[in-house]
């Protein structure tokens, strides 16, 4: 209930005393009222129950003048920071990140806001004012290459590695109907890797085993037979397809499946 005095029944001095505590601070979140945590007696579990209220009321109203009134320091500077953010962002502004206290934290929603218009407009000029102006760059070209499904607008990434996964991760699904886009990602293992998405996946789409025999390593070549001859010996409930598996364990739990399903 919201009442400490229904604690007053229990009869273990220090259970009432976390009974009412408790209650207090059920009452204090509930309500979003600091009042009923200045009645906690325990000044940890009061300034914690304060902090708890007065960041759940700033992020609720998006007032970050409540966040001062957190007593304890972290919490104070981190709900300062995300409601700072989400008033820049909303308006759009990277100068609103002005009213954060922490110049790290002012710096962060700068980032945000810049990256966020940067992306949205396709427009990676924006990032220069950026401290980290070639990670705002990166986010906008890794982001326009998944969203255009061209690997060749990763090329600004500078970090090879990152590059490579942009390249993937934006022709990874086209792919599937035409595997010759892999060809545009640079790293030979994340070529591979998009090339075995791609045969996977239309073969176990499809029901086409051939497309598994073209997968390059022998593991997923097997997986993928695997789950093509599994689904197709179910579909026609003739158990004898399973023996295409090349892996005897899997034929054998493929065939148990099957007749299994038969019964």
């Amino acid at each position: 209930g919201g009442d400490p005095a229904a604690c007053d029944g229990v009869p273990d001095e220090a259970a009432r005393a976390d009974c009412r505590t408790a209650v207090l601070r059920q009452v204090a979140m509930q309500k979003r009222d600091p009042a009923s945590c200045e009645a906690i007696p325990d000044p940890a579990t009061r300034d914690q129950c304060l902090s708890d209220v007065f960041h759940s009321r700033a992020t609720a109203d998006q007032d970050l003048s409540l966040c001062a009134k957190i007593p304890l320091a972290e919490p104070r500077r981190g709900c300062a920071a995300q409601v700072g953010t989400w008033d820049a962002l909303k308006r759009n502004d990277p100068a609103a990140c002005a009213a954060i206290p922490e110049e790290a934290d002012r710096e962060t929603c700068r980032f945000e806001v810049v990256r966020t218009a940067a992306i949205r407009d396709r427009a990676p000029d924006r990032c220069n004012p950026l401290r980290e102006r070639q990670r705002c760059r990166d986010e906008v070209a890794r982001q326009t290459a998944a969203a255009s499904g061209d690997a060749k607008a990763c090329a600004p990434i500078a970090d090879a590695a990152a590059r490579s996964r942009c390249e993937f991760e934006a022709v990874q699904w086209k792919a599937v109907e035409d595997p010759a886009l892999c060809g545009g990602v640079s790293d030979a293992g994340m070529r591979k890797a998009c090339l075995t998405n791609a045969y996977t996946t239309k073969a176990g789409r499809d029901l086409l085993p051939d497309l598994c025999g073209k997968i390059e390593d022998a593991q997923a070549r097997t997986g993928c037979l695997s789950g093509v001859w599994h689904r197709k010996a179910g579909d026609a409930g003739d158990a004898a397809l399973c023996d295409n598996i090349p892996d005897g364990t899997l034929a054998a739990s493929c065939r148990d499946v099957v007749k299994r399903g038969r019964l």
